[in-house]
């Protein structure tokens, strides 16, 4: 009788472990497409940042050190 009960435990037990297992897993793969997603993201977010530096600078050289820009000219521009 406690030999049945002690193989029923272990048998309980070994489940509620596999299952937990696979639950990692499945965790493991959500969060690994969230990482790859976000990734994604931050490079187009940093390639956008550089497009919009690289223009601004190309705005930049083309005015005169003379020239008397509109304040908030560069912030508009950075809001495109």
């Amino acid at each position: 009788m406690k030999a049945a009960r002690e193989g029923y435990v272990k048998q309980v037990e070994l489940i509620a472990a596999q299952k937990q297992l696979k639950e990692l897993e499945r965790r493991q793969v959500v969060a690994d497409a969230a990482r790859r997603h976000l990734q994604t993201e931050i490079e187009k977010a940093n390639a956008e940042a550089e497009a919009a530096e690289q223009e601004l600078e190309h705005y930049v050289s083309t005015v005169e050190d003379s020239c008397v820009v509109e304040p908030g000219l560069a912030e508009r521009l950075r809001n495109r």
